[in-house]
């Protein structure tokens, strides 16, 4: 039987070391996944099982990790592995205990590797869930300090269903009314308030149309006939959107409410209070009229205190709305708050100073209560006009910069029909017989030419992306075609600096795909000519590689360009991609560029729906990687989805 076993585990390792790619898949899965021979053996981990463990390879062989797992863990795990080596999947949770001391909760599947329809080892795969096992606990336990919270809560608290009647309350409810939670259950919100209040409150207060919290200060008739006057909040209970209840508290406040006369002594009792208050506020008594003001208001609205008092906030404050329109007495925040004591909070309003000129505000309008009567009502302001005029700044910023884009696309375009009429008559020149101190000539302005056009180039493809109007074509194509070529153009250059340029593509990379070639190529283009522009010695080399993704639709390919050139400081690397910006001014001068071919490039890379990012050491090379990802063929879809 020994023999049979090490037959298996020979195959089993076997298969692990046949297939690169699974390897690489397999060494680097987010997922612990560890590799079992048929008598429970370890035969291989990934990196995320040491990482999940905390112990090497060779200490969970030895007897180092043996003390890892409870008793009742190690069971459940050879009852499940038996289970596996019978050809099923079991998954199954247990605790172990990490290097450094700590207990975690593992998530574990099992699943038989077969050789042909036999059983040669299993698979563990694993999770680490004792972030998801605490949380869970976490819950348990707030649900638990809910409920205390409920129940012992200083304030009274309760529940009411969707035709306003009480399905639980807290025991400071009870006391609060005088009536036991057996009377409570099943009485209505309603039945507990004065018969004055009903009608102001429920017509408030209307479950159907509750979206947000309601704030309510009623009179309320104790079970021994005792009035109260309590402040109530009820919070709308919405679960998938519907409403489903009401959250309420209410607090007594009889003992707290002061009378009328109190409230309008309120800028001469709490001045210093006042004073310190930023915000503009000002207090109207139930016909509009202005009772109150502090220095901040004061100093907003231009008036003096005692010139203040006792105008119509209508007439004189805030008359208009911000498109010019003049509101009436029944559409006036402020008095319909006065008319129902529903605190409303405004934006971008009109206030009107003393001397006729107008600013922007947000304010809030909230009721003066007495004894459950409206006394009147509290204006806090702000001026917003250095905000808006910000915002407008910006805008206006916006606005400059679609200018720029729009200006710079235009006259590249200009400028581009006179550069090819110049590169035409440049060509057409040296194909005539010409001196060679003229041929010299002729040539410098058919290679000046061409790179003011390439510059031009650049620029419009800048200014398109900017304005959003770079349109992408997508058609079949031959991608190792299209890399050949591009070696093809820049190996005169790489010959001339005694460079090696080589490149490779992977030989599951696809050879048709389906993009923008001209887009990609110019992408490549970029990054190529960039390695060489900045390497003196060594090689460039541009690789294309296939990143498996299991039953996916596309390909995902990963392009690289790696150079032994002058590599980039890690504090210039965020400087990489911006526009207009060179890492290397010295041998930019040496060699130009417009400091848009990186920029241009991240761009084009992100409008295709892929990602760039650079690797690099200063004075060892570069390494530019992007990944971009490409529809397969129905046909080849469909193999990989049966497969």
């Amino acid at each position: 039987m020994w023999a049979v076993y090490k037959d298996k585990t020979l195959i089993l390792k076997q298969m692990i070391s046949a297939d690169g790619a699974f390897k690489s898949l397999y060494m680097n899965h987010p997922d612990s996944i560890y590799i079992m021979d048929l008598q429970g053996n370890l035969v291989d981990t990934n990196d995320s099982t040491h990482q999940i463990a905390g112990y090497s390879f060779e200490e969970m062989n030895d007897s180092s990790a043996k003390n890892a797992y409870p008793p009742e863990s190690i069971t459940l795990q050879k009852l499940n592995f038996a289970l596996a080596v019978e050809g099923q999947s079991p998954r199954f949770v247990i605790d172990f205990l990490h290097k450094n001391g700590e207990m975690h909760t593992a998530d574990i599947t099992y699943v038989p590797i077969k050789s042909g329809n036999e059983v040669v080892g299993v698979y563990g795969i694993a999770k680490d869930i004792t972030d998801h096992v605490k949380a869970q606990k976490k819950m348990l336990e707030n649900k638990e300090r809910y409920k205390s919270l409920f129940q012992h809560n200083p304030a009274s608290v309760y529940l009411l269903d969707m035709s306003g009647r009480f399905i639980d309350v807290n025991t400071r409810l009870q006391h609060l009314t005088g009536f036991t939670r057996e009377e409570l259950l099943g009485m209505s919100f309603n039945d507990l308030l004065h018969p004055d209040e009903n009608y102001r409150v429920m017509s408030s207060y209307n479950l159907d149309n509750q979206s947000e919290p309601k704030h309510h200060e009623v009179r309320l008739t104790h079970k021994e006939g005792t009035k109260l006057l309590i402040h109530v909040v009820n919070v709308p209970i919405q679960i998938n959107g519907n409403l489903e209840g009401v959250h309420g508290v209410a607090i007594d406040i009889t003992e707290n409410m002061h009378n009328l006369s109190q409230i309008r002594e309120l800028s001469n009792r709490h001045s210093l209070i006042l004073d310190s208050v930023s915000e503009g506020i000002f207090g109207l008594d139930t016909k509009g009229h202005t009772i109150f003001i502090n220095p901040a208001a004061m100093e907003m609205l231009g008036y003096a205190r005692d010139e203040f008092i006792g105008i119509h906030s209508l007439s004189l404050i805030h008359h208009t709305r911000s498109d010019g329109s003049h509101y009436s007495e029944k559409e006036f925040p402020i008095t319909l708050t006065i008319l129902d004591g529903v605190t409303r909070s405004m934006d971008e309003e009109v206030f009107w100073r003393k001397d006729g000129t107008s600013f922007l505000v947000n304010y809030r309008v909230s009721p003066i209560i007495n004894n459950g009567v409206i006394q009147g009502a509290v204006v806090a302001f702000n001026d917003i006009t250095n905000e808006r005029e910000i915002i407008r700044a910006k805008e206006f910023a916006e606005k400059a910069a679609r200018a720029k884009s729009d200006f710079l696309a235009m006259m590249s375009h200009e400028i581009r029909t006179p550069m090819n009429g110049m590169i035409g008559m440049a060509d057409l020149l040296l194909e005539t017989e010409l001196g060679e101190e003229q041929r010299t000539y002729a040539e410098i302005l058919r290679s000046s030419s061409y790179s003011l056009l390439h510059i031009l180039n650049d620029i419009l493809d800048f200014s398109k992306m900017e304005a959003g109007k770079m349109p992408l074509q997508s058609e079949m194509f031959d991608l190792r075609d299209m890399i050949s070529s591009i070696v093809d153009l820049f190996t005169p250059k790489a010959e001339e600096k005694k460079l090696a340029l080589r490149w490779w593509a992977d030989t599951s990379v696809p050879e048709m795909i389906k993009t923008d070639p001209s887009r990609l190529r110019q992408i490549i283009v970029n990054l190529v000519g960039n390695a060489l522009k900045f390497t003196e010695k060594g090689s460039v080399t541009l690789s294309v590689k296939n990143i498996p993704l299991p039953e996916a639709s596309d390909y995902l390919l990963e392009f690289s360009v790696r150079d032994t050139g002058v590599g980039i400081a890690s504090n210039k690397l965020n400087l990489l991609f911006q526009s207009f910006s060179q890492v290397h001014p010295s041998i930019n001068r040496k060699y130009g560029g417009t400091g848009l071919g990186l920029a241009i490039s991240k761009q084009l890379v992100e409008l295709m729906g892929g990602t760039i990012f650079v690797e690099s050491e200063e004075h060892r090379g570069s390494t530019f990687r992007f990944m971009l990802s490409f529809p397969k063929e129905d046909k080849e879809v469909g193999i990989s989805a049966s497969w």
